[in-house]
């Protein structure tokens, strides 16, 4: 085993491996683990832009996501390359694996040699479903406030349940969140609608479906296709044995 030296004060416990060590008390929780239902899909998303003349532009992004029956994830996107200055319209993979066995994200980019890995640690505590709320006459609230971000007015949503579909052969359930910004409020000479369809998936943990119409950013529209819910390749989950695996270093803010 190598050694491993934890540099900085008040550094109580290390985790240690084969290649590298972390402060226990420093990271932090792994996402929730997801075991015994694994899936497959693309999830496809769609903004509109529509320009000064009336002009709409579709933009298409697509990114891989998988899971398998331990709770490992991965998810893989093609990013083309647009910088201004260096943009030769060469496209890029990237690569992101969640280790749900040893609390790790390792991450890499097939125009290098080098993965990045970031270690976590216990994932949270699941949480026990909260009981929905009746009317007084014995039904269940037809909405509730939610607010998606800080608590302020601007972010404020009211959320209704709607009608459940089935999504790729999942069943799903559905929200509809409408947010309204009064006149004034942002500098704006009229109210601004926000809102936000979603269909959600509590077998598999995961939104199948959203829709986003906001008057500013425009139409955003997300869904996740060709679902296959069999176990994915286990080769989808292994990083290549070329790649250099090198510790996560966050830059600074």
């Amino acid at each position: 085993m190598k050694r491993c030296f934890a540099f900085g004060l008040g550094i109580a416990a290390l985790v240690v491996s084969s290649s590298q060590c972390f402060a226990q008390e420093k990271l932090t929780p792994y996402r929730p683990i997801v075991y015994a239902e694994p899936y497959s899909g693309t999830r496809v998303t769609l903004t509109y832009e529509k320009l000064a003349d009336g002009t709409q532009i579709e933009h298409r992004r697509e990114e891989f996501e998988a899971r398998n029956s331990q709770g490992w994830q991965v998810y893989r996107t093609t990013i083309e390359n647009k910088d201004p200055l260096t943009r030769d319209g060469h496209k890029y993979t990237w690569t992101i694996i969640w280790n749900a066995a040893a609390h790790t994200r390792t991450e890499w980019c097939d125009c290098k040699k080098i993965a990045y890995r970031k270690q976590f640690g216990e994932p949270p505590t699941p949480r026990p479903k909260p009981e929905p709320k009746l009317n007084q006459r014995g039904g269940e609230d037809p909405g509730f406030t939610a607010y998606l971000g800080p608590a302020t007015d601007r972010l404020k949503f009211h959320v209704e349940h709607i009608e459940p579909q089935m999504i790729e052969g999942v069943e799903t359930t559905g929200t509809k969140a409408v947010r309204v910004v009064k006149a004034g409020l942002d500098g704006n000479d009229h109210d601004l609608t926000t809102t936000i369809i979603s269909w959600y998936s509590p077998r598999l943990q995961t939104t199948m479906s959203t829709i986003i119409d906001d008057p500013v950013k425009g139409l955003t529209k997300t869904s996740l296709e060709h679902v296959s819910l069999a176990d994915p390749d286990p080769s989808l989950f292994i990083v290549p044995s070329d790649r250099e695996i090198q510790p996560f270093v966050a830059l600074p803010r």
